[in-house]
Formats: structure tokens, sequence, C-alpha cells
């Protein structure tokens, strides 16, 4: 018999401040590859690559809505329209939520 690794998701809730009220809802075991590149290029300076492998591996959905009430999907075209300082909370959220995941 095999053992059969379960995906865990996290909803990353922001409850002050700019982002009051959305939740994030993404993938906290993706493959170490990603999550080392994701965490590269963010430490880099390629903030866009990080968010586009951040929204292709662990984004799973989100409640963000444009100025007219419009829903922003939760793909890599969607994190393009979210202004540049709501993309950066979101992966240094989730980075900060990988990085506290207990290994055992």
């Amino acid at each position: 018999m095999a053992y059969r690794i379960d995906r865990r998701i996290a909803v990353l809730a922001f409850e002050d401040g700019e982002l009051d009220g959305i939740e994030v809802r993404c993938r906290l075991d993706i493959k170490l590859k990603a999550l080392f590149d994701i965490q590269s290029a963010a430490d880099s300076g390629d903030i866009l690559g990080a968010m586009v492998m951040f929204a292709e591996q662990a984004l799973v959905s989100w409640n963000i809505e444009d100025e007219d009430g419009s829903e922003i999907p939760a793909t890599v075209d969607g994190m393009h329209t979210l202004p540049i300082g709501v993309c950066s909370k979101i992966l240094t959220a989730w980075v900060k939520a990988v990085s506290t995941t207990p290994l055992v």
C-alpha cells in the first residue's frame, strides 16, 4: 500500500488595513521546487515572476472584485489586474503560511 499525500488548503484572511475582508484560498503543499522558484524570484526582485508562479501553482480562489463590483478571476490574468501592493501582501501572507506550517 502506497502513502497518499493529502494536499492542504490555507485561507489567508486579511482583517485590518487595506485588505480588510479579502480571503485568499491557496495550496500549502506545492512541490518543493515550485516553492523555491517563487521565493527565489521574489528575493531577486522579480515580483511579477513570483506572482505568476504563485497564481499557477498555489492560488485556488479569492473573493476579490474590481471597482465596478465584477469578480476578478483567481488566475494569472486576474493577478495582473491587482495593484502591486495587494499582490505583494498576498504573496507575503502565503509565504508566511507555508513557512510556519509544521513539517510533521
